[in-house]
């Protein structure tokens, strides 16, 4: 496969939108997946549920990194893979919205989580490989520093608005509260994978 060989505007413009790719993804990830554990508490998840949601779907999660390796090496197309997984792990986030309206029961949110983190992972490989291609060996450490930095400012802020929102929405309608924050989440996850696109 003839691989395209990219200008230095492509290349800036692709710096450009990974950092706000990164900042989105720290919105969905600060509102998001940040709460997942508190609102299984909020629907009754015993102690042993709640270890079994941290656990059962961080495990299967990471077996789809293979998944996604060897689709990006039978495919050649990193993009591809990419924005397909990073699209299907934001439409992850919509269902929570009714869990409490169908059910108490934390199998459901379990899976949920667990096709949520399956596409995340699955996205990971191609991400990296794409990513280390289009950064130079030389420029890595001082481009991902800056990154970090910028887009960690983001997920702490996320989180902290993320709680005082879901704080205040305790006094009246918690559930309200909880979709409120899934749905920025929802939308960080957009806006990321339109970047990313």
């Amino acid at each position: 496969m003839t691989k395209k060989t990219l200008s230095k505007k492509e290349i800036s413009d692709t710096k450009k939108y990974s950092v706000v790719d990164g900042s989105a993804y720290n919105v969905m990830y600060g509102f998001g997946e940040q709460y997942v554990t508190p609102y299984a508490l909020k629907l009754g998840a015993t102690n042993s549920e709640i270890g079994i949601l941290a656990s059962v779907p961080s495990f299967i999660g990471a077996l789809f990194q293979v998944v996604g390796a060897r689709l990006t090496e039978k495919y050649q197309d990193r993009k591809r893979v990419v924005t397909l997984f990073v699209f299907l792990q934001a439409l992850m986030l919509l269902p929570l919205f009714i869990v409490p309206f169908l059910t108490k029961s934390i199998l459901l949110l379990t899976l949920i989580f667990s096709l949520y983190l399956m596409f995340a992972n699955a996205a990971g490989p191609a991400w990296n490989s794409w990513i280390g291609a289009v950064i130079p060996d030389t420029e890595r450490a001082t481009y991902f520093s800056r990154r970090n930095k910028i887009t960690i400012s983001v997920l702490v802020m996320s989180v902290l608005i993320a709680g005082l929102t879901l704080n205040e929405f305790s006094k009246t309608n918690i559930w309200l509260g909880f979709g409120i924050l899934f749905g920025i989440a929802f939308i960080g996850r957009i806006v990321s994978w339109y970047y990313i696109t």
